[in-house]
């Protein structure tokens, strides 16, 4: 899988009105706003244990050693295209604000993969929660009362999909160039790919009640902090359901998910 695009961010104040206006909201808790969403082109990085070295990051919460690199692969801009037409010139490499972009194979990701990229060997942590930034970037623009959903909104389709892009944990650090491979080096939990956590999380309204597959997702090794906590939520609201037994409908759901994620991975 090889690497065909590199980004990192220059520090970028935005002022309130400025954000107001970029995100269509009449307020924002800030007087200023450092982004690190809008990214250069380069033809290395160094990366250290909280990241690029030199990337800028909007809040301080951004900088966890989970998150600390953003991968994109060029196949997500392709599905991206396709269901969002209408943002088909903006969608180009680097518009999702990540770090590496690449080819991927028809494999995918689990969480948990140990993965060679450049001299770097990082761990699969989780798919990136997208913020309203993504929409502003691409100029979807949601009407005043209106909630948006996966069907008009790209961060709402991320949100349950995963192809915002995917966060990985710096385990050595090193130098990734230009043309560098993505290596997996090894995958400890085949079953759970990124997509299918994304989409039992965010996504398959039949799990709510299933207990045990939460409780499963939360105890995945490498799983990031803010997965591990929404599944604990997904827990508490599961006891607090009406107590059927709807797992059969789960897994059902999961198959369909997974079927129609690989049909779309083969045609692409």
């Amino acid at each position: 899988m090889k690497i065909s695009g590199l980004f990192s961010a220059q520090n970028t104040l935005l002022s309130e009105e400025e954000m107001c206006e970029k995100l269509k909201l009449k307020s924002w808790p800030e007087k200023q706003y450092t982004t690190g969403f809008k990214k250069q082109s380069v033809d290395s990085v160094n990366v250290e244990v909280k990241g690029v070295v030199d990337d800028v990051r909007g809040y301080p919460s951004h900088i966890d050693l989970d998150r600390a690199l953003l991968l994109y692969p060029t196949r997500f801009y392709d599905i991206l295209r396709e269901k969002f037409p209408q943002c088909k010139e903006s969608l180009n490499m680097g518009s999702m604000g990540e770090n590496v972009c690449f080819e991927m194979s028809n494999v995918g990701f689990c969480i948990g993969d140990v993965l060679k990229i450049g001299t770097c060997i990082v761990v699969v942590t989780y798919h990136r929660i997208p913020c309203p930034k993504i929409d502003a970037r691409h100029n979807i623009v949601h009407l005043e009362g209106q909630i948006p959903n996966p069907e008009t909104s790209i961060t709402e389709y991320c949100k349950c999909t995963g192809f915002a892009g995917i966060f990985v944990k710096i385990i050595t650090s090193g130098t990734i160039n230009m043309n560098d491979r993505v290596e997996i080096v090894n995958r400890p939990n085949p079953e759970w790919t990124v997509q299918t956590v994304a989409f039992c999380l965010f996504s398959c309204k039949s799990a709510i009640e299933n207990n045990e597959m939460f409780t499963n997702i939360m105890n995945i090794d490498c799983l990031g902090k803010a997965m591990k906590k929404k599944a604990k939520c997904m827990i508490v609201e599961s006891v607090k359901s009406n107590g059927k037994d709807h797992s059969m409908d789960f897994q059902i759901s999961i198959m369909i998910a997974l079927i129609a994620f690989f049909v779309m991975i083969f045609l692409c």
